[in-house]
């Protein structure tokens, strides 16, 4: 009888050792330190540690609110790691490769463009627009200060790219249906004197436009890049 209670004293404290063991590791799941706690010494409260860092966006939950498993107290946003989002239609899907570059900008910004690179296309398309998402990441991580989540912005994807001889829209005067640019002819202490010199074009993105002719100028010559349509209207 004695070996009897022995052993069934000897399993109970075995289940009870296991039973402590995991009430310890749902305690530390809880971020509460077990070996902390006492009987003078009771935690009242469980302290929730987000498991990123970032900035609280929304608080669905109030105090005395039961939450189940499922259910979300609060949103955060981390900005760390900010990524570039974008949506294309599925025709032009076979013409994108990853880490292609991306220009972008901001709606109301006109002026500064930023750069970034595909990092993923999404293989699935949208069934009622009819796009595939295209996920990019900043070319510069140090300008993710100035780009919040949730911003619209305007893209363009560079799909292949050639080395053209070209010069700036700017430079360049249309008249007529012909194109015109000032090249430098003379530098003095009266000022500068230029030839007006008619030009076939080409390709052209925002800022540049294909010289088709580029050999009828010399290596060395200088060209108006701002100011010549005044000039040549004159």
């Amino acid at each position: 009888t004695s070996e009897k209670n022995f052993l069934k004293a000897k399993s109970d404290f075995t289940v009870m050792q296991v039973k402590e063991k995991s009430l310890k590791e749902k305690l530390r799941m809880m971020h509460i330190n077990p070996d902390a706690l006492s009987i003078e010494n009771l935690q009242t409260s469980i302290s929730i540690v987000s498991p990123i860092n970032g900035y609280i966006d929304q608080v669905l939950g109030v105090q005395g609110d039961f939450l189940n498993p499922s259910a979300i107290a609060l949103t955060i946003v981390d900005i760390e790691h900010l990524h570039l989002e974008l949506n294309i239609f599925e025709k032009d899907l076979p013409k994108l490769e990853i880490g292609q570059s991306i220009e972008f900008k901001l709606l109301d910004d006109h002026i500064n463009t930023h750069a970034a690179k595909i990092y993923l296309i999404n293989k699935t398309v949208d069934a009622e627009l009819r796009t595939i998402g295209i996920h990019g990441h900043l070319a510069d991580e140090s300008m993710k200060n100035k780009f919040n989540p949730g911003m619209y912005v305007e893209a363009k994807i560079y799909t292949s790219s050639e080395t053209k001889v070209a010069l700036p829209i700017e430079s360049m005067v249309e008249t007529d249906g012909k194109y015109y640019v000032l090249i430098l002819k003379n530098k003095n202490e009266d000022g500068y004197s230029f030839k007006k010199k008619q030009i076939e074009i080409g390709q052209a993105d925002t800022a540049y436009v294909e010289i088709i002719t580029p050999n009828q100028f010399e290596k060395n010559t200088l060209f108006l890049t701002k100011g010549a349509f005044s000039l040549i209207s004159e």
